[in-house]
């Protein structure tokens, strides 16, 4: 894979750079927003992933990823903060950002998070097409296959260095590592989708996203109680990290949606339908409300009234419920704020 730092740290930049390589990946740098975008204009076609500090001399992260996002689409971004810069986070989610490291980490987190946004990536792709995954999955496999045929020239021509050979050798077992992971992901292509869900606590989940705005919560002065949730066994199937992005979408718009207003309230309570074997969030605000002729359009892709807005956060959530099964609706009116309501199929008892 093929990686763009960004960071005003030279220092930070090489010792990001020799933990990629040790695991087969290939290395460009960039010590600004002007040079990340002018090394993604000369070799976008090189560059898998993009990996850049918030802070940065001059400018921000946050700056770059909307760049990015403009310039070229769906390029990965994986943003490194620092530890309690949850708006940072919030603003990054809102704009698109695929992933997040939190300082300080270690290489195996760095190449942990690398491997969770590829899988998310191919796995979002709708209907698994895998006319429009394919040429990714060569792309990736022909990084380390050029590594190998790299480091077995230099090893043919240099074969009485003994410690050179090792380091050739070293490359080589990496690389081929670095085939493995690919093929482990080409092998989850052709599994049912049922085959990788595992069994979620919903309460709990819920709850965890809420915590993640509780300074946001504060600082906007929103009222919020917790989650309200009735006795019993909440457990659905599915990705936990997609459901996190359904109610972690809900609950921002929910906060975003009573700025300037006098009455700030916030619930979210889970249950359970009667007789009926699913269970329902409900994540509710005291917000502006939403026109109604705008009631059928805001699941839809890119639809947004917001000025900074993506018009991807409500069309990602109805995806991702509808993956599970699921079903979600809103109800509002102008001033009224607006309910909604996911459902969700529980999990048989295990």
């Amino acid at each position: 894979m093929n990686v763009l730092i960004v960071d005003d740290e030279k220092v930070q930049i090489e010792t990001l750079r020799r933990g990629l390589r040790s695991k087969g990946h290939k290395v460009f740098s960039a010590l600004s927003v002007e040079e990340a975008l002018a090394q993604l204009d000369e070799r976008r076609q090189e560059i898998d992933f993009v990996i850049t500090d918030y802070l940065l001399d001059g400018d921000d992260g946050l700056s770059l990823l909307r760049k990015v996002r403009e310039k070229h689409g769906k390029l990965p971004v994986i943003m490194m903060t620092a530890y309690g810069e949850k708006k940072v986070l919030i603003d990054a989610l809102r704009n698109g950002c695929n992933g997040f490291l939190e300082k300080p980490f270690t290489l195996e987190d760095l190449t942990t998070e690398l491997a969770r946004v590829q899988m998310s990536i191919i796995q979002n792709t709708p209907s698994y097409r895998i006319e429009e995954i394919l040429p990714y999955l060569v792309h990736q496999v022909n990084n380390p296959l050029n590594a190998i045929m790299a480091s077995a020239y230099l090893a043919m021509n240099k074969p009485y260095e003994r410690d050179s050979l090792r380091g050739y050798m070293e490359h080589i077992i990496a690389a081929i590592s670095n085939i493995k992971d690919i093929n482990k992901k080409i092998g989850l292509l052709s599994r049912p989708p049922e085959e990788n869900l595992e069994r979620v606590e919903l309460r709990a989940l819920v709850e965890r996203c809420a915590l993640m705005f509780e300074e946001l919560l504060a600082l906007k002065a929103v009222s919020f109680a917790g989650v309200e949730a009735a006795d019993g066994d909440f457990a659905v199937s599915g990705n936990a990290f997609e459901l996190e992005q359904v109610f972690k979408n809900l609950i921002l718009n929910g906060i975003d949606s009573m700025d300037g207003c006098l009455r700030k309230i916030l619930s979210i309570s889970v249950s359970r339908l009667p007789d009926r074997s699913e269970a329902v969030v409900v994540v509710r605000d005291t917000g502006c409300g939403i026109a109604p002729d705008h009631l059928d359009k805001i699941f839809n892709q890119y639809f947004t009234t917001k000025e900074q807005g993506t018009g991807l956060g409500l069309h990602v959530v109805k995806s991702i419920v509808e993956k599970h099964g699921g079903a979600v609706r809103v109800e509002s009116g102008m001033g009224g704020g607006a309910v909604f309501t996911v459902t969700l199929p529980l999990a048989p008892h295990a």
